[in-house]
Order: structure tokens, then sequence, then C-alpha cells
């Protein structure tokens, strides 16, 4: 279910495809956000989709602007990861 809002959610919202750059790991990352989404919706498992749609919903009711913010950090996270 959670899958089905969070693939909803990118598509209604259409962000605009930014170019993050994380540092992780002592080293500089670049990467696409539309490739975070991606990997949120295709790649992250059911309980990480559950947990970033209800962070999702959160941003959503208080600040939509925020929404980067978060996709900067999740980002972040999978440098940290899988790099």
């Amino acid at each position: 279910m959670s899958q089905q809002y969070l693939k909803r959610y990118f598509s209604e919202r259409d962000l605009p495809d930014r170019l993050i750059e994380v540092e992780a790991n002592g080293m500089t990352h670049l990467i696409w956000s539309k490739e975070i989404e991606r990997l949120v919706c295709e790649v992250a498992g059911a309980t990480e989709q559950s947990m970033v749609a209800e962070k999702i919903r959160q941003i959503e009711f208080h600040n939509p602007n925020a929404i980067h913010g978060f996709i900067d950090h999740l980002a972040k996270c999978f440098c940290e990861e899988n790099v």
C-alpha cells in the first residue's frame, strides 16, 4: 500500500529533477532526485517505504516545500549505506 502511495505522490507532485551533491564516506557523490524517487518506490523494502510514506504525509501537512530537504536527506542516507 505504501508503494502505491509513494508512486502516486511523486507522480502527482511532479517535482523537478535536481542534481544532489552528497558528502558521504569521505567522498562527494552526485545523484539525481528522480533516482532517489525511483529507489524509494522500486528498491526500498516495505518497512522503509512505510516509514518514508509516513514522513511525507507529515511534511505535506506541515510544509509541503520541505519535501526537497527530505529527498536530500534520503540521498545522503542512500550514499552512506550503499557506497
